[in-house]
This record gives structure tokens, C-alpha cells and sequence, in this order.
């Protein structure tokens, strides 16, 4: 009996310690401790900000939400430019322009002459390849961009990005229907065909 009543006395002084009355006492769940936590930081970096002011509870609350939500916006904004970007990469695919000429030296005349062959014979898919090809070594010509067998659309519409991003914009529009006639085999109508070759010579003036 002396025996129990001396380890009930140890338990009790254990249970009695601020370790164990604290756990005890502390009732928050795992949310309210992290807001409290938040809470307290903003507070004292309230303090440190403002020389020492102690904001109200109330007032840190307030100060804690409105970081939040800014803080919410923020990596909202970035989520939906990533997505944005990614989608507008994803429709410049990885195919390379000129990579199917890698065998061949061709010249500029060359490439306009095959443009309007496939013109006369009313080819426009070709037609369309070779007008856009052609755009491309204008723009190299001009020193807008610099022309790689390796390259895709999307690199050159990041180096006239670099240079004019209303002009890359435009550039952007016109590689999308280009890729999507050669690559896509989209079908092309008279009309649709000349005006894509308007937006181009539209292009080509205001550069």
C-alpha cells in the first residue's frame, strides 16, 4: 500500500510539471496553432517595422489575412502565367522549318520560286510552307533573328520578343495557322489562303 501511494505520489508530480500541464491545457487543434504561430510572427514583425508598436489581436488578424490574401494573388498570377506560357508553347510544337531542307542548298530565289509554282498550281498548303518560309528569311535579313536548321517557331518568337513583343505577337499568329496547314494538315480555302498571305505582307510593311 505504501508502495502504491509512493508511485501515485512520483505520478502525480510528474503530471504536475509545466511540460505536462501545458500539453494538457493546450486544446488547439493544428490549424489554430499554425494561425497563431502566423499571428505571432506578423506581430513581431509589426514590432520590428514600426519600432516597437504592439498591434491589437483584432489588428493582427486583420494584418495576417490581408498578407494571406495578397500572398494567394500572387501564386495565383504565377500559376496562370506558367499554364498560359505553356499552352502557347505547346501550339508552336518542336517542329524545325527548315529541318526537311537539311540536305539542300537552297537560296532565297529558290524558296520564291517554289512559292509561286505552288501558288500557280493552287497547292496552299505548300504555298503556305514557302511564303512562311520566306517571311523568315526576311526577318533574318533585317537582323530580327537568326535563322538555325535546329530552331522552332517558338525560338524565334522568343528573340523578337526580345526585340518588339507586339511584333513578336503578331510573328506568333502567323507561325500558329503556318503549323497547323504543315504540320496539322489543315485544310486551306482560297479566301483563308490569301488572308494569310495579306497578314504577312502586313507584317512585312510594318517592320
Amino acid at each position: 500500500m505504501k508502495q502504491a501511494n509512493a508511485w501515485r505520489g512520483v505520478l502525480e508530480e510528474i503530471l504536475s510539471t509545466d511540460e505536462f500541464q501545458a500539453y494538457y491545457q493546450d486544446q488547439r487543434n493544428i490549424f489554430q496553432r499554425i494561425w497563431d504561430w502566423l499571428k505571432e510572427w506578423v506581430t513581431n514583425l509589426f514590432q520590428e517595422w514600426f519600432s516597437g508598436l504592439s498591434p491589437s489581436s483584432s489588428i493582427g488578424d486583420a494584418i495576417l489575412v490581408i498578407l494571406l490574401t495578397i500572398g494567394l494573388i500572387l501564386v495565383c498570377l504565377l500559376v496562370a502565367f506558367a499554364l498560359i506560357n505553356w499552352q502557347r508553347r505547346k501550339r508552336l510544337k518542336d517542329n524545325q522549318p527548315l529541318k526537311n531542307f537539311s540536305s539542300q542548298t537552297l537560296t532565297f530565289k529558290d524558296y520564291q520560286e517554289r512559292f509561286e509554282e505552288a501558288e500557280e498550281r493552287e497547292h496552299y498548303p505548300e504555298a503556305i510552307r514557302y511564303r512562311f518560309l520566306l517571311l523568315l528569311f526576311n526577318l533574318e535579313e533585317k537582323q530580327l533573328i537568326k535563322i538555325e536548321r535546329w530552331k522552332t517557331n517558338w525560338d524565334y518568337f522568343k528573340e523578337l520578343t526580345q526585340i518588339n513583343e507586339d511584333q513578336a505577337e503578331r510573328f506568333y499568329q502567323l507561325a500558329v495557322y503556318f503549323e497547323a496547314v504543315t504540320y496539322g494538315n489543315k485544310k486551306v480555302k482560297s479566301d483563308d489562303y490569301h488572308n494569310y498571305l495579306t497578314r504577312v505582307h502586313a507584317f512585312e510593311q510594318e517592320e
